[in-house]
């Protein structure tokens, strides 16, 4: 009784299977055979022929679109194929349809020596170690991506959203659209006349702090040993910019105001060019298609064209030309006078004379550089006609004076800021002019706020780009690139952000076709777990069949 008791018992236990293991299980239990992938072969080679020829169902046509067919999807085919082919069935209860004596046959060759459960195993462990996790990281690989886009995109964004901003700040500086930047940049240049009248009423203010410098130098270092003022004027070029204005140089290195002034209209010049490459430009591709009529003068050599070339050869004598090295029968060398003879006063008094009979003058006349035309008419041409402060010579003499008077003030601030107590710099001045010695810390530093307003005023950038396109052409070129290759950065960022954005799409796609996938992977793993266990418990006089392991976690 207790043996039959113990019996029940353990005939009600379950059986737990790892789904790792349940192919080794099967095997080791008998159930199925080592060499199974032999027959699962030949079972596969059966039905790829077998799909060959199939009725047209739906449920039929969804079961043959399955990645692979396994022994219970092959048994709901045959069901239905009872179905469809019900006309071919025997007075034994066999079928005479090819179609269903195939599809039979396929499932006794799963059943025989159990193919069938070993092949549902394999698909088991790889559903559940291999497939699932690989959609399940590409899902997760897609996302990660998603955002990295996500984030690219924005930078590239702001990048192009920088570059824009600072082209239009340049823009805005030269006060230009942006548009057409280099004849804008040209016509920016017209401005300089009034930004040189600017600085001209700017030198006007440092007249207080021009003499004060030289009353300083005048005072210090200005006189010789008898007393006397050995200094020659300090700014002479800002002491003349204060008298005279922007004058040209001429007038400024002759003193003589010029009657006619040439200038070199330059910047029209400089537009036209800028017009014709704007036409050949676009020109360009219509050219193309005129070379077609271009004649190269590739003609056959019996043409009447090719032979129609005169070289100017015909009938020539070589012996007509005179190169000068025949004898001259009225010139012989020793005729010639080198000048090695020495005369006396005599002589050269008559050759004098003798000359001053012929009407010969020896006189040489020198032609003042920067003038032309009639004699007493100053006419100022080329760099003379330059104003002082366009030419780069006195350009560079203005900023060094004004920095020289910058300096001076600093040390004069310096040493009136010093300690009262420095018996030095107060017994220095003590027999200075009154000049000097009413000028207080606050009038020097007063002083120095006018120079550096003007050199602030001479250093900014849009004024400095402008001189640099009047010095040089290729500044201009260069200044152009700079700001077109701004919106090249800008438009090559939002390229970018352009591509992210549909790599985004992409990616997003992926993540939402491969969700069904790992949702079908797991249905059908799942369906694979019920029916492996069922069948599996048939073995085992309906014994309770657990498979366990990852499975469960799905």
């Amino acid at each position: 009784m207790q043996a039959s008791a113990g019996g029940r018992q353990v005939h009600m236990l379950p059986i737990d299977i790892h789904y790792d293991k349940l192919l080794d299980w099967l095997i080791d239990r008998r159930h199925c055979t080592v060499k199974w992938p032999e027959a699962q072969a030949a079972i596969r080679a059966k039905i790829e022929k077998a799909v060959q020829d199939m009725p047209d169902e739906d449920e039929i046509a969804q079961l043959i679109r399955s990645s692979s067919l396994n022994y219970f999807q092959c048994k709901r085919i045959v069901e239905l194929l009872k179905v469809s082919e019900a006309d071919s069935r025997n007075i034994f209860g066999g079928y005479s349809s090819k179609r269903m004596k195939d599809w039979q046959d396929i499932l006794s060759c799963y059943e025989d020596k159990k193919v069938y459960l070993a092949e549902c195993a394999q698909m088991i462990m790889r559903a559940v170690s291999f497939e699932i996790p690989a959609l399940k990281q590409q899902i997760k690989r897609a996302q990660q991506q998603v955002r990295d886009c996500e984030r690219k995109q924005a930078e590239y964004n702001s990048t192009a959203t920088q570059h824009q901003q600072r082209f239009a700040q340049e823009c805005k500086k030269m006060n230009i659209e942006g548009k057409n930047i280099k004849v804008e940049l040209l016509h920016q240049v017209k401005d300089l006349p009034e930004i040189y009248k600017m600085f001209s009423k700017g030198v006007d203010g440092l007249t207080e702090a021009c003499e004060y410098y030289q009353a300083v130098l005048d005072f210090t270092v200005g006189q010789n040993d008898r007393g006397q003022l050995s200094l020659t004027e300090t700014c002479p070029l800002l002491r003349h910019i204060q008298h005279h204005g922007n004058t040209t140089l001429y007038q400024w290195r002759t003193g003589q105001v010029p009657e006619v002034v040439e200038e070199d209209d330059w910047l029209s010049q400089r537009l036209a060019e800028l017009k014709v490459d704007a036409v050949t430009s676009t020109g360009a591709s219509t050219s193309a298609d005129d070379d077609v009529g271009i004649d190269f003068g590739d003609s056959a050599p019996g043409d009447d064209a090719a032979t129609a070339i005169d070289f100017g050869d015909d009938g020539f004598n070589m012996d007509a030309i005179d190169f000068g090295d025949a004898a001259d029968a009225q010139t012989d060398l020793a005729d010639i006078d080198f000048g090695d003879l020495v005369l006396d006063d005599s002589t050269v008094a008559s050759d004098n004379a003798d000359d001053a009979s012929a009407g010969i003058s020896f006189d040489i006349v020198v032609e003042e550089s920067g003038t032309s035309g009639e004699q007493g008419v100053h006419t100022a041409k080329g760099e003379d006609a330059m104003s002082v402060l366009a030419c780069p010579r006195t350009r560079d003499l203005f900023v060094n004076e004004l920095q020289e008077l910058e300096a001076f003030l600093l040390q004069r601030l310096a040493e009136l800021s010093a300690n009262p107590t420095d018996i030095l710099s107060v017994t220095m001045f003590q027999s200075a002019p009154l000049f000097l010695q009413v000028q207080s810390e606050d009038t020097v530093r007063r002083m120095l706020t006018t120079v550096r307003d003007v050199l602030e005023l001479w250093h900014d950038e849009r004024t400095q780009h402008l001189i640099k396109i009047c010095a040089s052409p290729r500044a201009l070129d260069r200044l152009a690139e700079s700001l077109q290759r701004m919106l090249e950065l800008a438009e090559k960022m939002k390229s970018k952000a352009a591509h992210m954005q549909t790599r985004q799409l992409e990616l997003s796609q992926v993540q939402r076709d491969t969700e069904p996938k790992v949702t079908m992977a797991k249905t059908h793993a799942k369906d694979l777990q019920s029916q492996v266990q069922a069948e599996i418990s048939k073995l085992y006089k309906n014994r309770t069949v657990n498979i366990m392991g990852e499975i469960n976690n799905l």
